[in-house]
């Protein structure tokens, strides 16, 4: 079952689709709870950002053959603002011409309840929304700084989500993948060194998460070196058995 929203007449409205149907959405969203069938067909609508969150957490190096994680503790993080979220088919632009930029793909969980300084991974389970698919946009800092700064990750339209939040998926060794031409990263949800449950509740012991937070899992690594990102092409992110996020990519 999954939670979508799309402009239909000029209107942003939101929908929960079931298989190829789609349904009305009654009371608040996370209650879950499905109204009348809508007559809207599925092919028809044009898809937005799913979700609004007040912040979006990221969890960086999180994938095998990035790092030794050894040599680390806790998941390694940084925090992308919501002005970077846009929603699928929309451009990401890159204000810095003479920066190269690439994309991420990574897993996005989507959060109903607020969540700080849980004691287990029960409570941590309990405020998991669903999932939807993300792409964290990324540009070579200046003057040799890391990329995991702001500069480089929290720039407007640097974080694509969608194109829904799916509700019953449960990631366990689904294919994730991205890129312009081909699968340029690629990896599986099994090879993630902090999977969800375990980053959130260690993250949380220090930051409140609100309801309709997002946390990002990380991305693979490039199978052959470093591939950037060229104008005018679209990026895919894909997560097997979550859906498909397209964006254009633009030198602003």
């Amino acid at each position: 079952m999954r939670y979508i929203k799309f402009i239909e007449d000029g209107i942003l409205k939101d929908a929960w689709q079931v298989e190829d149907a789609l349904y009305e959405c009654k009371g608040h969203k996370f209650d879950n709870k499905i109204g009348k069938k809508l007559t809207t067909k599925i092919e028809d609508i044009d898809l937005k950002c799913p979700c609004t969150p007040s912040k979006v957490f990221a969890v960086a190096l999180n994938y095998k053959g990035l790092i030794d994680r050894n040599n680390f503790t806790e998941p390694i993080t940084f925090i992308k603002p919501k002005s970077a979220v846009i929603g699928p088919n929309e451009n990401i632009i890159n204000p810095f011409k003479d920066r190269k930029a690439w994309g991420e793909p990574e897993l996005a969980v989507v959060l109903k309840k607020q969540l700080s300084s849980p004691e287990s991974v029960e409570e941590v389970k309990e405020c998991i929304w669903g999932y939807t698919i993300a792409n964290d946009v990324t540009v070579q800092n200046v003057d040799n700084r890391d990329h995991h700064l702001v500069r480089s990750k929290g720039v407007k339209t640097f974080c694509p989500l969608g194109p829904w939040i799916d509700i019953k998926f449960e990631p366990t060794t689904q294919k994730i993948y991205g890129g312009q031409l081909q699968k340029e990263r690629i990896g599986t949800l099994d090879q993630m060194f902090w999977n969800v449950e375990e980053a959130l509740l260690n993250v949380s012991q220090w930051v409140d998460f609100e309801p309709g937070d997002v946390v990002i899992m990380g991305t693979p690594p490039f199978i052959d070196g470093e591939v950037y990102l060229q104008n005018g092409k679209v990026y895919t992110a894909v997560i097997e058995g979550l859906g498909e996020l397209k964006n254009t990519f633009r030198n602003g």
